[in-house]
């Protein structure tokens, strides 16, 4: 009889002992299925290419707290690249750390934030609630566009809180504003470049135009000529070298290479020029495209726009009356506007007709009936690309311009 009870009574403790074990077991599951998972968040999307100075708003999450968690306070250190953002402001409304009574948040020591939050004493209720612990407020300093990392060093809780916690950093997010005009093209210095029947051989300036004008240091780029048998590329020059030097810069019979640093403003100056000699003479319209391949991360472009020139052969010399030098144009703009999508075309005289065709030569719009000096050409209906305008004025002389819808 007492060997049975005696078993009965280590059976009995086994049983115990391993339900302990199952609720111990269960018990650190669940408290590992419910870390809080602490993250640094970014509440403002940064435009580095922006005019105004760019604010950043960032937090420290928790996620859901509640109430029998025991939040009572924890202390915590962020740390950041000072190169590229100045962190100065706490902001505790609209956070759990306006729930408690004691909190203080310090930038005093270069590229750390550190603070910490706590009750005024023991009696005092924990805070719970799914609000960020904290907010942070600067300012972005550089004009790239890379993102920036926010590290947590320690976030530190008091002894009562009932939840593991483990953290990971996070980002200020920077990306331009793709609504921007933020675009960089390179082009030719007049639309058409004319051979006359005595010239073998002109010379063609290529341009840069970049907006906005700033935080350029790289410029890769290419040009190709649409026929090889007729026009061959002599020589080519780098210009500006007060602001540019070359790294590569070769050319073939047909194509142009350059990959370029930039130490200063390109908008708008001369890159290169490059000598062209015709080699098979006839009088149809050639063409040549510039495609800008590469740019550094920092440049805030957000398009690449294709340059284009064409090359013509004057079968005869031009008789002024009929069109005028690209330097003597009546023309005072010839542009496309996003908003309206229109071509807005004015002058400084009266214009009788304009005829638009495109580059292959089909007339999509005419209008002979003006006597205006400011004609808007509606676009809606063709896609985005190169058109040719032929202007009549009054006095029956002609222009004949590119315009491009981008």
């Amino acid at each position: 009889m007492y060997r049975s009870q005696v078993k009965l009574f280590l059976v009995s403790n086994l049983i115990i002992a391993f339900l302990w074990l199952m609720l111990i077991c269960i018990s650190q599951k669940a408290k590992a299925e419910d870390t809080v998972r602490a993250k640094v968040n970014s509440y403002q999307i940064v435009d580095p290419c922006g005019d105004k100075i760019d604010q950043v708003l960032i937090a420290l999450d928790l996620g859901k707290i509640v109430k029998t968690d025991s939040l009572f306070g924890c202390d915590f250190q962020l740390s950041y690249d000072t190169s590229r953002l100045k962190m100065h402001s706490g902001l505790y409304i609209n956070t759990l750390s306006e729930f408690f009574e004691d909190k203080n948040v310090s930038f005093s020591k270069s590229g750390k934030i550190t603070g910490y939050v706590a009750v005024a004493s023991y009696f005092s209720p924990p805070v719970y609630g799914t609000k960020p612990l904290m907010a942070f407020q600067g300012n972005y300093l550089t004009s790239c566009k890379d993102s920036i990392e926010i590290k947590i060093e320690y976030l530190e809780f008091t002894d009562e809180f009932k939840r593991p916690v483990i953290y990971q950093s996070g980002y200020v997010v920077a990306e331009p504003n793709v609504k921007n005009d933020l675009h960089i093209k390179v082009y030719p210095k007049v639309d058409t470049s004319r051979f006359n029947m005595d010239t073998s051989e002109i010379e063609i300036y290529l341009l840069c135009e970049h907006k906005p004008d700033s935080a350029l240091s790289r410029l890769e780029f290419d040009l190709k000529l649409q026929k090889s048998e007729k026009y061959i590329i002599k020589s080519v020059e780098l210009l500006s070298l007060d602001v540019l030097d070359a790294e590569d810069l070769y050319f073939t019979n047909d194509s142009i290479i350059a990959r370029l640093n930039v130490k200063g403003k390109v908008d708008k100056i001369p890159l290169i020029k490059f000598r062209i000699a015709e080699i098979n003479r006839d009088t149809s319209l050639t063409s040549f495209e510039i495609n800008v391949t590469k740019v550094d991360e920092c440049a805030c472009v957000t398009k690449k726009i294709t340059g284009i020139g064409y090359l013509k052969t004057e079968e005869e010399k031009q008789d002024t009356t009929e069109v005028v030098n690209q330097f003597l144009s009546q023309i005072q703009q010839m542009s496309y506007n996003k908003l309206t999508d229109e071509f807005l075309i004015s002058a400084e005289k009266e214009i009788k007709s304009i005829e638009i065709y495109s580059i292959l030569g089909e007339k999509l719009y005419e209008n002979a009936e003006n006597d205006k000096r400011f004609i808007a050409v509606p676009a809606y209906k063709w896609s985005a690309g190169y058109y040719i305008a032929i202007v009549e004025f009054l006095d029956k002389k002609k222009e004949q311009k590119i315009l491009i819808k981008i």
